[in-house]
């Protein structure tokens, strides 16, 4: 219970009772609970000073007792208010071992009183806990109505990613019947409620977008300001008492500032703090004592989930797997070079803490002790042949890109930097360009680079980062230069896509669940076009195809494809089983889709002409770690029927693997 919230227990009479709870709910008068009678005859009172009063039905009552009898008000609140300081106090001096044996007796009484409890006695519980909700409600401000819902947010985060997938389909089910059921049968005040809340949004939303002339919606604007500010939520610290407990400290998991799902939690806006966690993968890095090869600690499906909505379909396509490569590091990039003569070479980039080490920062000179490799590459179809031909030691890599014009890499890292590297004619390895470091939002933080994208024409390239910024940075013949960065993310920006018709229109994605357009033909003030919020969780990955379609990934396992000239809502929605990391394009047939579905599998699906049906290919369940990296190869070969080639990384398990879809005829 919130210490700032004293319970006072008094006697519930049946009276407040029938107030609170309506009739239909109310058991039978009989099971209500009585208020506590205590009858003590003055004849049988023998001495004021004895230690136990007798009343005529033999029930003693002790000396303390007695005093309680005739307690006044002023007093018994006095008492109480003693007994909380002299409990705070204690508990304020506890080691972690008795604070962890308190919560565990607690548990245990609450479940023991709750098994033996009546219906009325449940009843009165939960009349109890509305009630002092409600007060709490009542009397907290804005700042801490955006830290309460900031809270719950991670609690339903961390629940939900360690959840399985029966337990995801109750609760789906479970939430969509109480959806249901209070529709069904709210009443005339609170259809008309829901109504003007519903109003009431809209106007807010638009009075803070400068909609609505100055002056209105004041209070609206005001509430909605509070709910969006930055509000800093200092976690509780766990004081060490020796060596062992600091161990015990270390293997429970933290809260996490930064959280692709869907396993880990975090609250939103806590002060980013990268001594504790990773970026880009924090399902590793919020647990840093986990190392290499310990992905048990994870619940993988060891089969494909296959949503109830529909049955296993036959698959048009098989899969085989020809080669595997073990990455040392974690594998989460792959990308494969689109131009000749270097279709047969492509690139995989780790991320890895270093060994030994419990931070993944050196103060605040940004050196980073996440450190990462770039893989390259080679594979002969004809004789079917891999071969590593080179290793680059860099900052951890979160995304890779090779220019649309050149054999030219663009790679952005865990130091916040955009590196450059050219494929030599005469050895067909890579070599270091350029480096330009993306300047951050606050140089006391740590700013992590976590996506990249080209413009058509190459000049441009588009690099989201960790604080939910958007940098455009120009590829000129004096080298690279950076243009303008904007917030455009509350939270981590994850991704971002130029549009393939239009290069001065960028899609962005964030944890925050929206996915933006901005005009960026005024590089110094881009212009948001749309914010859309069809995204059940963060989006993570963006796709921009022909005939004006726009493929989205999220971490809420569906598949979106959107007519980016009305993008208010989806054409469809498909759920692959798993949240969306990457989405690639077949070069051979660009409407099949090759996907990173993380805790599912790789996929390959296929979107319609008009975008709205999608069917799923085949599926590639090789990996046994989180999926993160693919890629198409631009070779292929015709052997009974079409083949192309593809490769994909995962990310515990550090492996690499090159497969070749075919189609059955």
């Amino acid at each position: 219970m919130n210490p700032s919230f004293p319970t006072h227990h008094h006697h519930h009479q049946p009276t407040l009772y029938h107030n609170l709870v309506p009739a239909q709910h109310l058991p039978p008068p009989h099971q209500l609970p009585q208020p506590l009678q205590v009858q003590v005859p003055p004849t049988q009172v023998t001495s004021v000073d004895a230690d136990a009063t007798n009343d005529s039905s033999g029930t003693s009552l002790t000396k303390a007792q007695r005093r309680l009898l005739g307690e006044s008000e002023a007093a018994r609140a006095k008492r109480l208010a003693k007994n909380a300081e002299r409990m705070r106090q204690k508990r304020s001096n506890e080691t972690y071992e008795e604070y962890k044996i308190r919560l565990a007796k607690n548990a245990e009484a609450n479940r023991r009183r709750r098994a033996n409890e009546t219906e009325a006695e449940r009843a009165l519980r939960h009349m109890r806990n509305a009630m002092r909700q409600r007060l709490r409600r009542a009397m907290e401000t804005p700042e801490q109505k955006a830290i309460r819902k900031a809270r719950l947010a991670q609690r339903m985060r961390e629940i939900r990613a360690n959840e399985t997938p029966e337990q995801r389909k109750v609760r789906l089910e479970k939430g969509a019947a109480r959806a249901r059921h209070k529709f069904l049968t709210e009443s005339s005040e609170e259809r008309a409620e829901r109504n003007r809340k519903k109003a009431e949004y809209a106007r807010a939303f638009r009075s803070v977008k400068g909609k609505n002339p100055p002056g209105q919606n004041e209070d609206l604007g005001k509430n909605s300001a509070a709910v969006q500010m930055d509000i800093k939520v200092e976690q509780p610290p766990v004081p060490p008492q020796n060596a062992t407990h600091q161990l015990q400290h270390n293997l429970v998991p933290q809260p996490a500032e930064l959280h692709p799902p869907p396993a880990g939690g975090r609250e939103p806006n806590y002060p980013i703090n990268y001594t504790e966690f990773g970026a880009a993968f924090p399902t590793f890095f919020n647990y840093p004592h986990l190392k290499n090869g310990q992905q048990n600690a994870y619940n993988y499906p060891s089969q494909p989930y296959y949503p109830d909505l529909f049955r296993k379909p036959k698959m048009p396509s098989v899969i085989s797997t020809l080669h595997t490569f073990d990455t040392v590091y974690s594998a989460d990039s792959v990308e494969w070079c689109p131009h000749p003569p270097y279709q047969h070479l492509f690139v995989c980039g780790t991320y890895q803490l270093a060994d030994g080490e419990e931070s993944l920062t050196s103060g605040n000179s940004g050196t980073t002790t996440r450190k990462g490799r770039i893989l390259l590459f080679s594979y002969d179809p004809q004789h079917d042949s891999l071969a590593h031909e080179q290793t680059i030691d860099t900052p951890a890599i979160l995304d890779q890109k090779w220019h649309p014009k050149s054999a030219q890499l663009a790679v952005v890292t865990a130091s916040g930097e955009m590196q450059l590297y050219a494929v030599r004619e005469d050895t067909q390895q890579l070599s270091h360009v350029e480096s330009l470091r993306i300047p951050p939002e606050d140089v006391d933080c740590e700013q992590l680079a976590l996506a990249l994208d080209w413009s058509s024409d190459g000049n441009r390239a588009a690099v989201s980062d960790s604080r939910g910024g958007v940098s455009i940075v120009s590829i000129e013949e004096q080298g690279m230069r950076h243009l303008h960065r904007w917030k455009a993310h509350s939270f981590e920006a994850w991704t971002c896509a130029f549009d393939r018709a239009d290069q001065n229109v960028l899609y962005t994605g964030g944890d925050d669940t929206l996915l933006c357009t901005f005009d960026i033909r005024c590089v110094e003030s881009p212009v948001a076009r749309l914010r859309n919020k069809s995204h059940g969780a963060g989006v993570t990955s963006l796709l921009s195809l022909e005939g004006h379609l726009l493929a989205t990934g999220s971490y809420d396992d569906c598949l979106r494809t959107f007519d980016t000239r009305a993008m208010k809502s989806s054409l469809t929605e498909f759920n692959v089983g798993g949240g969306l990391w990457r989405i690639k394009p077949n070069p051979g047939r660009p409407r099949q889709l090759l996907c990173a579905c993380m805790y599912h599998n790789f996929s390959v699906v296929s979107v319609g002409e008009d975008g709205r049906v999608v069917a799923l290919d085949a599926e590639y369940n090789e990996h046994g770690s989180i999926c993160y990296g693919c890629d198409w190869s631009y070779r292929g070969r015709e052997e009974g029927g079409e083949a192309r080639y593809f490769a994909t990384c995962s990310f515990y398990d550090h492996k690499l693997c090159l497969a070749v879809l075919k189609t059955e005829e």
